[in-house]
């Protein structure tokens, strides 16, 4: 059997095993292959799937990659490294307008776990600190959130009346603060805690309810309004 029909019967039992299977029980190198399918119509992806898994050691890795190094693995050209450091883009959006969906478009943010479900979705495909303002109705359903600044919220000044502006050109009836910590400790600093409350005390001037800061890094959250912290 040459190298070219091996790779073709190959691609048929990962098809095949695909069809009776979900792609998350896959171990990771076959789960990368997969993904290469799309972007490379023919070769031997389980050679390069394996590569890009020895240089960058996950598929995390792979794609927090930079398109330079990722055309360093022999095999991924342009439009292959393109299309793995833009998939985390391309998920997050997913995860996020599956979630407004199932809500009739406009998710409810009232409940702590469907907030905490929202504001993983909103960072998965960051690894840079950033934080965001959410503007929520008084039904608290989410009218749209705006990043405000990037950077932790310890190194780069919160504008409070900036956010009070932009909370009443939104019409927000309730606004949610949140950064991310990628360290994964969620625990809030000095800075974050006196942030939240000049934040909440301008909002209250102005008759707009401060429902809640919250603290993600990776899968842990920690939040202001259940922690009674402001």
């Amino acid at each position: 059997m040459n190298s070219k029909s091996s790779h073709h019967g190959h691609r048929d039992r990962m098809r095949e095993k695909l069809e009776h299977g979900s792609l998350a029980d896959f171990p990771e190198h076959e789960q990368l292959e997969v993904l290469l399918f799309s972007v490379i119509p023919r070769g031997n992806t389980n050679e390069i799937a394996h590569e890009l898994l020895r240089r960058f050691g996950s598929i995390y890795g792979v794609l927090s990659a930079d398109t330079n190094s990722l055309i360093q693995v022999e095999g991924v050209g342009e439009r292959v490294a393109d299309f793995l450091h833009n998939l985390p883009a391309v998920l997050g959006v997913v995860m996020r307008s599956k979630v407004l969906y199932e809500t009739d478009n406009r998710f409810v943010l009232k409940d702590t776990d469907r907030l905490k479900e929202y504001l993983f979705s909103l960072y998965a495909d960051t690894i840079a600190e950033r934080a965001y303002i959410l503007f929520l109705n008084k039904g608290f359903r989410l009218i749209k959130y705006e990043l405000i600044c990037e950077g932790s919220i310890d190194e780069v000044y919160l504008d409070i009346k900036m956010a009070v502006r932009r909370a009443l050109m939104n019409h927000a009836a309730y606004v949610v603060l949140t950064h991310n910590h990628p360290s994964g400790l969620v625990f809030p600093s000095d800075s974050d805690i006196i942030s939240t409350r000049e934040l909440s005390e301008a909002l209250n001037t102005v008759k707009i309810g401060f429902w809640d800061h919250v603290i993600v890094g990776g899968n842990q959250y920690y939040s202001f309004r259940e922690s009674r912290n402001y």
